[in-house]
């Protein structure tokens, strides 16, 4: 086994045979920064102090030539080749710290909420799951490989809640449409991902939810109001049509019972008569809000649409720091020792 030192963690690690620097660090409950766990987000990115490594394919948006020729690698995609050092290019946020770990849970309650959809509830054995509101975690049902999906739920809720979409010939989520029932035990890990609620962030909000990933974005803003955030909040969810539309009455109540909270629902399929806003979320939002300096965007959605709402953001003041997304994977692009799916393609598009 290969000893991993993390300059800002106090405990050694140790690498199993194949295994990545970041499913080394996950293992050990050590809350490593990332996301995707695919080589595409660069979230995980660290330097590479001392030691040889085997690095896996990666996206070049996601680390860059030069800085690959700096030291810098990815934690996702690094396999120690001999003993290594290595150190966070940020620090870790003091706000959430939560090791990774493995619970024991049963169905609570199930529902199709949309042709497409369907809504579960978790009971966990003893102590609860800690998590950030926004964060997500891995589910594993019977012998059926483990899925990822982000939590609806606030953290002090008693059940965890989750959104799941289903699509033709998915393995995970058709079972889950077809034969899930209340009692049936599973298992979980988590939490998972740093697109999460930054509570000390005092300025507006503007959440933009597409399909399922409406999940992480209820509990951001659920767990804003419950905190006392009076600025703002702008939520955006955009659907395909009627059809696809889910949860539709709980962000009326959000919307009617906050008065800085803001809703707009948008229908894509714009080929179809409806009274509805028609369009794409970044284009509402561009719209809508002239000014989004000292603003938390929080995103959760296709590819095109979180790129197009960051370059919006940006061109009207916001901080790319201050932008929160989980970005899409595929199970083809996981790492053998991971998960069969661990990014937000899951969550969002089902399996």
């Amino acid at each position: 086994m290969r000893s991993i030192k993390i300059k800002q963690w106090p405990v050694e690690l140790s690498a199993a045979r194949n295994e990545t620097v970041l499913d080394t660090a996950l293992r050990a409950g050590v809350p490593f920064p990332h996301n995707c766990r695919s080589g595409e987000c660069g979230d995980c990115k660290v330097k590479l102090v001392a030691g040889e490594i085997d690095h896996d394919h990666y996206l070049d948006g996601a680390l860059s030539q030069t800085e690959r020729d700096q030291g810098f690698v990815l934690a996702c995609r690094s396999r120690p080749k001999s003993d290594l050092q290595i150190a966070w290019t940020k620090e870790l946020d003091t706000e959430v710290c939560i090791p990774v770990k493995k619970y024991k849970g049963k169905i609570s309650f199930v529902e199709q909420v949309a042709y497409n959809v369907t809504l579960i509830r978790i009971t966990i054995r003893g102590t609860p799951m800690a998590f950030a509101s926004g964060q997500y975690a891995n589910i594993g049902i019977g012998k059926l490989p483990m899925r990822s999906y982000s939590m609806a739920s606030q953290p002090s809720s008693d059940e965890i809640e989750f959104h799941i979409r289903h699509v033709p010939d998915g393995l995970v989520s058709g079972y889950i449409a077809e034969h899930l029932t209340v009692g049936e035990k599973l298992r979980i890990e988590g939490p998972y991902g740093t697109s999460y609620l930054r509570e000390n962030h005092e300025g507006p909000i503007v959440a933009a939810a597409g399909g399922t990933g409406l999940a992480p974005i209820l509990s951001i803003v659920r767990q804003a109001i419950l905190r006392g955030h009076d600025r703002p909040v702008h939520i955006y969810f955009g659907v395909q049509d009627e059809s696809a539309i889910y949860c539709e009455e709980c962000l009326k109540e959000l919307a009617a019972e906050n008065a800085n909270v803001n809703l707009q629902i948008v229908f894509s399929d714009t080929d179809k008569e409806h009274a509805r806003r028609k369009g794409f979320i970044h284009d509402a939002i561009d719209a809508d809000i002239t000014d989004m300096s000292d603003t938390k965007i929080y995103a959760a959605g296709p590819p095109p649409m979180i790129d197009a709402l960051t370059k919006i953001a940006i061109e009207k003041g916001a901080n790319a720091d201050d932008i929160h997304s989980d970005p899409f994977t595929s199970s083809g692009n996981a790492s053998a020792s991971a998960p069969e799916q661990t990014g937000f393609l899951s969550r969002l598009f089902g399996h």
